[in-house]
């Protein structure tokens, strides 16, 4: 079965999602669909209030999870497959998230998987961002 917090997820991710939190490898409160603030966008003189509205909805910035343990936070996000994508997302999740909402703990950055990429594990332990393959 698949919980209601993941309505946010597409299907596959959602299967993936279910996997992770069944291995249990964070033990804290988790949070889903995060909604971040972005700077105000500019835009072309011929978008309708409509356009401007199904632009921002298709470009907002939402972070999949976060688990809040007692060490730290950590930004999850999850994706069928580990990706160039994947190491950015977090990363701006991370700035955005930081600037936003005042942390007194560690803010940490995990990817959940179900497709590895090895070629990128040297960047993401570079940027200390965790790897869970489910």
């Amino acid at each position: 079965m698949v919980r209601a917090e993941f309505a946010h997820l597409n299907p596959e991710e959602k299967v993936i999602m279910q996997r992770w939190v069944n291995l249990r490898p964070l033990v804290g409160e988790i949070t889903y669909d995060i909604h971040l603030n972005t700077p105000d966008q500019t835009w072309p003189e011929h978008f309708t209030e409509e356009d401007k509205k199904r632009w921002r909805y298709l470009k907002d910035k939402r972070i999949d999870a976060i688990c809040h343990t007692r060490l730290g936070n950590w930004i999850l996000e999850v994706t069928p497959k580990l990706t160039p994508r994947t190491l950015g997302e977090l990363i701006m999740y991370r700035d955005l998230y930081l600037k936003q909402v005042p942390q007194i703990k560690p803010v940490k950055l995990g990817a959940i998987v179900e497709l590895d990429d090895p070629a990128l594990h040297e960047t993401f332990r570079r940027e200390d961002i965790v790897i869970w393959v489910v």
